[in-house]
């Protein structure tokens, strides 16, 4: 019973990826967005170019295609 709730617990955790919509809002609208939560944001064919995204969190952000010239990724 413990292996059962244990894995439960482990397949359930990765299926929640949450960002936080102000970060993405704010990366969009001034172009930088240090320390945000971007996890999991599909930014797939955006234009990212020179934007500051120092210590953002963007695990399972989907980049794919994504304009990444001179984009800060710093910490």
């Amino acid at each position: 019973m413990f292996f059962v709730s244990f894995m439960t617990t482990i397949l359930c955790g990765q299926l929640v990826v949450a960002f936080d919509e102000d970060d993405v809002e704010q990366l969009l609208r001034v172009g930088h967005c240090v320390e945000c939560d971007l996890i999991g944001v599909d930014f797939s064919e955006f234009d990212l170019r020179g934007m500051d995204l120092r210590s953002a969190e963007l695990l399972g952000a989907n980049l794919s295609n994504a304009n990444l010239v001179g984009i800060d990724l710093r910490g």
